[in-house]
């Protein structure tokens, strides 16, 4: 019971120094009051009793605790008064100490509180403190993270999608151009803007793998192509874009070129053969890599794509000829490179809501994004194929268009009964897989 009331009295741990500035504050009250009351040093008959301001104070400042410490010394002195005669009567006060006692312990009361409210604050400014420094570190590296970037996009200003719009757009223009390489050049100075190519050439093939040394295209003053070239021989066994990192020992150091990459189509035709022989050292990443495969097997299959579309056309005889054939292109390139193409199915009715939520959806429509609109009976279903997006990319473009209802009609797909499916165009045979997700639309409605 003793330990419990110190604990409450004393919750903290306290140094020397406050005991002796107990000791040294409660001496000079009482030594004031043998200098200027000898009779009643004490105060204790006094109109007020001035000696209870020395454990007031201590109380106030350091707690209840050297307050009450303060009120026993008071006592002491009390006590060794009467003993010496410094006193007038025996008779113990007890009023006296009492209130002072009780005054002394508000005071301390009044001081803990505020000490736990002053250490609330600080704890609170301690935590604010430091989550401001995280926050400035946080902003400071997404600073230098923004530099980067911005510095990124200077030297290649637009993204793999861009690209690729920018690709189907000159494609589609030299479409029935009669050339081996329709629209080499342009093909080619385009990659040079978006790989950062210095020097670079394509070459027509004699065979499967036997290229032409005479440049059909070419930027920066390329030459004819070495066809003994340690890099080129391995880049046509191996049918794969390869680069001087391929190599082994002595053959690294004897290559002309940096990169070579054969134009092979799904079919297993090689059309052509792009050979880099000088470009940036920090361009040479994967990043680079895996972006010059996906326009070199875009502009590839673009050459047979009429041929390849046929078995699509043939399962699905009113789908759009440019539809099959990208289908074609982005489920060859996401077998190669990783990189993910989905094709989304909206099915609507003929209520006006519906119809309104279908020109709804017709507005949202990407520049990137093909669309195949097909109508049977009550039913109307849009098919769009979005390049080079995953399935995070669908779930937001079916977000955005939801939020799009419930913005313009206060409805979701279900009050709407708007029912969305969604498959990969690279999870198995894409004549099959464009008819599987058609017939679902058309059976789940």
């Amino acid at each position: 019971m003793k330990h419990e009331l110190l604990r409450k009295l004393s919750p903290t741990p306290r140094p020397a120094w406050i005991w002796l500035e107990t000791i040294g504050i409660s001496a000079l009250a009482l030594g004031s009051g043998v200098l200027l009351s000898p009779n009643d040093p004490l105060f204790v008959h006094a109109e007020f009793p001035w000696t209870w301001f020395a454990p007031i104070l201590l109380a106030l400042r350091y707690g209840a605790l050297p307050g009450v410490a303060a009120a026993g010394l008071i006592l002491c002195a009390w006590l060794s008064g009467l003993q010496f005669g410094l006193t007038t009567e025996a008779a113990f006060p007890k009023l006296y100490f009492l209130g002072g006692l009780l005054a002394t312990l508000l005071c301390g009361e009044y001081a803990g509180l505020w000490r736990v409210r002053v250490r609330r604050v600080q704890e609170v400014n301690g935590y604010i403190d430091h989550r401001l420094e995280d926050l400035t570190q946080r902003l400071y590296l997404q600073r230098l993270s923004h530099d980067r970037l911005e510095q990124s996009l200077i030297n290649k200003p637009v993204t793999l999608r861009d690209a690729l719009q920018k690709l189907r757009v000159f494609i589609l223009e030299h479409a029935h151009a009669d050339e081996p390489l329709p629209a080499a050049q342009q093909f080619l100075s385009f990659l040079a803007q978006f790989c950062q190519l210095e020097v670079a050439s394509l070459h027509l093939m004699d065979g499967r793998k036997t290229p032409r040394a005479a440049l059909a295209a070419s930027v920066g003053g390329a030459s004819e192509l070495l066809r003994d070239d340690s890099l080129v021989n391995f880049a046509l066994e191996n049918q794969v874009l390869s680069h001087i990192q391929h190599l082994e020992g002595d053959q690294t150091a004897l290559s002309r070129y940096l990169l070579v990459a054969p134009i092979r189509t799904s079919l297993s035709q090689t059309r052509g053969l792009l050979a880099v022989e000088r470009m940036p050292f920090f361009a040479l990443n994967e990043e680079t890599l895996q972006t010059l495969t996906v326009l070199l097997a875009y502009y590839a299959d673009h050459l047979i794509a009429a041929e390849a579309a046929i078995p699509v056309r043939e399962i699905l005889p009113d789908c759009p000829e440019l539809f099959a054939e990208e289908v074609l292109k982005l489920a060859r390139i996401e077998r190669d490179t990783g990189i993910p193409s989905h094709i989304v199915a909206l099915s609507f009715g003929r209520s006006p809501k519906q119809k309104d939520g279908y020109a709804l959806v017709q507005r949202m429509q990407r520049s990137l994004d093909l669309v195949w609109e097909l109508e049977e009976g009550e039913v109307k279903i849009m098919l769009t194929l979005m390049p080079l997006a995953g399935p995070q990319a669908v779930q937001g473009y079916l977000s955005r268009i939801e939020a799009a209802l419930q913005d313009q009609f206060g409805v979701d797909f279900v009050a709407a009964r708007i029912k969305p499916h969604h498959s990969s165009v690279g999870g198995g045979h894409a004549p099959l897989l464009v008819q599987d997700i058609v017939t679902t639309a058309r059976i789940n409605r």
